[in-house]
């Protein structure tokens, strides 16, 4: 059982998650989180002292090990590398799709809007997206795939910027084009 500060804290991490989504780490007030998410005012400084930065950190922790475990469980099922790739383009190309295009990747909404400027917004960012490249370099380490660790990180890349770009077009086709790319570089059929 939960106590009542615990579904405050975390109804408040969600609700940061979905705002910085789909308005991004300026568009995400606090006055906003709280009216949102119904979580009484003195209550984000009772649940995190850090203020807006430390709740971004947590949303974007959650939302980091919310793709993190998508990524074990499609492992654990022994899907290959190829079959998991595609999952995640997959995922995130029906998650756009479902938001009407509204709803974004919170990392990076974050890395392009404060990271610049934020040591502990940079760190959070670089934090999570280093946590999915580990994961993809060990399925692909486990798959025989040469230069593990690079190909991981250009796939993240892929993901990444397939996903900004499909956002602002309205339009998954760059999600589409980049699962290819990258199957095309797993040596795996479309």
């Amino acid at each position: 059982m939960t106590t009542k500060g615990a579904r405050t804290k975390a109804r408040m991490i969600d609700t940061t998650l979905e705002l910085i989504q789909t308005r991004g780490y300026h568009g995400t007030g606090l006055a906003r989180i709280t009216d949102a998410s119904g979580a009484p005012r003195g209550s984000v400084y009772f649940h995190f002292p850090g203020g807006k930065d430390e709740l971004v950190v947590a949303a974007l922790d959650r939302v980091g090990a919310e793709f993190t475990g998508l990524l074990e469980a499609l492992l654990a099922e022994g899907r290959t590398a190829a079959e998991i790739v595609a999952a995640v383009f997959d995922d995130l190309a029906a998650r756009l799709g479902r938001s009407g295009f509204a709803a974004g990747c919170a990392v990076a909404s974050v890395a392009v809007d404060a990271a610049t400027d934020n040591p502990v917004l940079q760190q959070s960012c670089a934090r999570v997206y280093e946590s999915w490249r580990v994961v993809l370099e060990r399925v692909l380490a486990r798959d025989g795939m040469p230069d593990a660790a690079r190909l991981a990180g250009v796939i993240v890349s892929l993901v990444e910027g397939a996903t900004t770009v499909a956002r602002a077009r309205h339009d998954v086709s760059p999600l589409v084009d980049a699962r290819a790319v990258a199957l095309d570089l797993l040596g795996a059929a479309r």
